[in-house]
């Protein structure tokens, strides 16, 4: 008969006697000092090791050799999956062939993120294990890969893309092995993220800054001369996060025992009404995502600390700190649609999702994004679960906003009714889909589902299907000034946007205006979005916002491109 060992922590044990006295495991105590031993090094790096006083080798170097202390602190031998993750990839960009080396680098590095997930499948692990670094090093080093696949093509005229994003993050040459490595493993993000282009990481170590969009207000604070900001004060925004992580662990230590995930196994549960079960699945919902909230508003706090996190100063003339920011907790909870709520959750692997899959795929794009995604997290068919609710509630919001938006826009009664139902649909998708991923047992799963009849399943199967023969989206109106009419046909057959080319008997020297989605920063079946995306340069395009992680990922569910002003679909 063979017996289950229960895999041991191998982390530091130092600390043990400080976790149980304060009720923590001893792996959670060490994240927590890893991190706050990050905060430390973050204010020494900015200050001590700005640029002016040295050279960007020492940045890169202080950078890879703090993180890695800390993978060690908090991992121990285990740290060895990451390392042997980096070399393997560096290995593939080095010597792979340009036009291959993003598809050659995913595969390898997916197959052995996916062997990592293997060991874990089936096992509880007790302690925080060293999965979470190396997921974060694939979205790295494989959105590296891409990036080095569109210089190369960039270089030869061959990148076939007016996607700004793509253009803008392509990398001409292959970084060397210092550079590398602090890419890599740097201290800021090597925990739990968020994930960062080469390039931003680059222009990091060089200026001490993110890259803000050119003509954007220059703040001459702490500036090297070259309008390079180096030392703008962070500690408002540090203050801020630390706030948000100060009440979501005591979320997490005093609230989320009292819902437990584990009474969905209960008999007890199944014999409340049907109204308490849903109340049940929203809060069990929220407070699992509380640890999530306090670990990504951390990892600002230290990329903040360090001066990575500046995206530059706001409209309102004020520094912005958003630059890297893993999520926004406001959208998420009181986002008004499921693509607002998606935009505003784990933004960083949103942007990598886009990059490397639905940017990439020819077709079935949400398919391609939503696999990826359930891969990426592991092995567990509760994953996959999770990701196939995902999908379809993104398709039926889709659908609802083409055939039933339009219909509701005649009065603000009807527009605040439809706002009302969508918050309310929205509550309840989270709620139903968030169960398989916070339980990852499978049978227990399906049994809820059951009990609810795969209610959510089958209303967002009808919206997609029967809503558009019922009610089919209205015709797009054109106005009566447009001479030209361009229709743009996204290739995964979601949705039809018409462009509107409009020669303007007030446009200097004839100039044509365009008409479109972008210029307001909408679809025009969507609301307002707050987001945007820069052009090749970083500069933002015609009412498309600036150049922050999280605009850049905004409006991700849309599916649209549309003047440089790309919408495409955001997933978990």
């Amino acid at each position: 008969m063979i017996t289950m060992v229960e895999p041991t922590y191998p982390g530091c044990q130092y600390f043990s006697g400080l976790a149980t006295r304060v009720g923590l495991s001893v792996d959670q105590v060490n994240f927590l000092l890893g991190q706050l031993a990050g905060l430390a090094v973050a204010t020494l790096f900015r200050l001590q090791l700005r640029p002016g006083r040295v050279g960007p080798a020492p940045r890169h170097l202080a950078a890879a050799a703090t993180g890695l202390g800390i993978l060690l602190f908090c991992y121990g031998r285990d740290t060895v999956h990451v390392i042997t993750q980096a070399v393997v990839t560096y290995s593939v960009i080095r010597l792979a062939p340009a036009k291959y080396v993003h598809r050659l680098c995913l595969l390898f590095a997916m197959i052995y993120l996916t062997i990592i997930h293997y060991g874990r499948l089936g096992r509880r692990n007790p302690y925080i294990d060293v999965s979470g670094p190396v997921m974060v090093l694939t979205m790295k080093v494989t959105l590296l890969a891409f990036n080095i696949h569109d210089g190369a093509a960039s270089d030869t005229g061959d990148l076939q893309t007016n996607n700004p994003d793509i253009r803008r993050l392509a990398v001409s040459r292959v970084p060397g092995l210092l550079e590398f490595a602090g890419y890599a493993f740097n201290f800021q993000t090597v925990l739990v993220g968020p994930m960062v282009d080469f390039r931003h990481y680059k222009h990091f170590i060089e200026t001490g800054v993110s890259p803000s969009p050119p003509g954007a207000p220059v703040d001459k604070t702490g500036s090297d001369g070259n309008g390079n900001l180096v030392r703008p004060s962070p500690w408002r925004a540090v203050l801020r996060q630390l706030g948000v992580v100060t009440v979501t662990a005591w979320c997490v230590v005093i609230l989320v025992p009292k819902v437990p995930h584990a009474f969905f196994r209960e008999e007890a549960y199944y014999g409340w009404s049907w109204w308490r079960q849903w109340g049940y699945m929203y809060l069990s919902g929220l407070m699992g995502r509380m640890k999530y909230y306090a670990a990504w508003c951390l990892a600002g706090a230290v990329c903040n600390a360090s001066g990575l996190g500046y995206s530059g100063l706001g409209e309102d003339g004020r520094q912005r700190w958003d630059a890297v920011s893993n999520v926004h907790l406001w959208q998420v909870e009181m986002g008004g649609s499921f693509r607002e709520v998606l935009q505003g959750w784990n933004v960083g692997t949103g942007q990598w999702l886009r990059l490397v899959a639905y940017e990439r795929a020819a077709r079935h794009r949400t398919v391609a994004v939503y696999a990826l995604s359930a891969l990426w997290h592991g092995l567990d068919p509760c994953y996959f679960v999770t990701f196939g609710v995902g999908a379809l509630c993104t398709e039926a919001s889709r659908a609802s906003r083409r055939c039933l938006r339009p219909r509701m826009q005649s009065s603000a009664f009807t527009r605040r009714l439809y706002d009302l139902a969508g918050w309310a649909a929205t509550r309840i998708c989270i709620a139903y889909l968030q169960v398989p991923f916070v339980l990852l047992d499978i049978s227990t799963s399906m049994r809820v589902y059951s009990e609810h009849y795969f209610s959510v399943h089958l209303l967002c199967a009808a919206m997609i299907f029967l809503l558009p023969r019922v009610l089919p989206p209205p015709a797009k109106t054109v106005s009566s000034t447009a001479k030209l009419t361009t229709p743009i046909v996204h290739d995964t057959g979601l949705m039809v946007e018409n462009s509107h080319v409009t020669s303007s008997p007030t446009a200097a020297n004839g100039h044509v205006t365009t008409h479109s989605a972008c210029a307001s920063g909408t679809d025009s079946m969507d609301p307002p979005s707050t987001g945007g995306h820069v052009t090749d340069m970083g500069a933002p395009q015609a009412g498309c916002g600036g150049g922050s992680l999280r605009k850049r990922t905004a409006d991700l569910a849309g599916g649209l491109t549309d003047g440089g002003c790309e919408r495409p679909l955001r997933a978990v």
